[in-house]
């Protein structure tokens, strides 16, 4: 269901897989509503910017009305060392459209962080 193919060389191969493989389970895990272990794996910068308590109900507020995933495609892909509020680094910025079972059109977006422990999700947004 969800395929990872980094544009740009920006990010080394051993990294692309390291992105794909954290970014799928991440995934899995909200979309499974295993929303407590999704905070978990999620990067300092997100743990540091939300309770799990608080990401759990705000997620399930959002989430929880869209149904299951019904298909995920990757829509683009960005590597950058700077976004807006967040100190420099390594991000990548992923946006996929996903089909959910209550929402026929949606775009999710994923921002990830090279970190110690390797790429970890430190944003996600639904349009």
């Amino acid at each position: 269901m969800l395929a990872l193919a980094l544009v740009g060389g920006a990010v080394r191969a051993d990294d692309s897989t390291a992105l794909a493989d954290n970014l799928k389970h991440w995934l899995t895990l909200v979309d499974r509503q295993q929303y407590g272990d999704s905070w978990g794996e999620a990067g300092a910068l997100f743990r540091g910017g939300i309770t799990e308590r608080a990401w759990q109900a705000r997620i399930a507020q959002v989430r929880g009305p869209l149904g299951a995933v019904i298909k995920r495609s990757l829509q683009g892909q960005k590597y950058t060392t700077t976004l807006p509020g967040l100190p420099d680094g390594d991000y990548d910025i992923v946006r996929f459209n996903t089909v959910f079972e209550h929402k026929a059109v949606a775009v999710e977006t994923v921002v990830l962080a090279k970190e110690e422990r390797g790429w970890k999700v430190n944003g996600y947004f639904i349009k």
